[in-house]
């Protein structure tokens, strides 16, 4: 349900002419207000801090042993 949620609210709705059957992008320049703006909402860092229910295939202890681990091989390679 999270990733629902979230698709969602990030999916822009663009506005549609009933009449002519086409539809209208917003300008480059609105665009960019709106990435501009988008770290001063709420929904933003959200976002950011919500944890997922994805998987974690390394995390950062198993990544930085490994680095370490790495490093002590080459130090008594050389």
């Amino acid at each position: 349900m999270n990733r629902k949620r979230r698709s969602l609210r990030r999916s822009k709705t663009l506005g549609h002419d009933t009449e002519s059957q086409s539809s209208h992008r917003p300008s480059h320049l609105a665009a960019l207000v709106r990435q501009l703006k988008s770290p001063f909402t709420r929904q933003f860092w959200e976002d950011r801090f919500e944890s997922s229910d994805d998987e974690t295939l390394v995390d950062r202890k198993v990544l930085s042993y490994a680095y370490l681990e790495v490093g002590v091989i080459e130090a008594i390679g050389s």
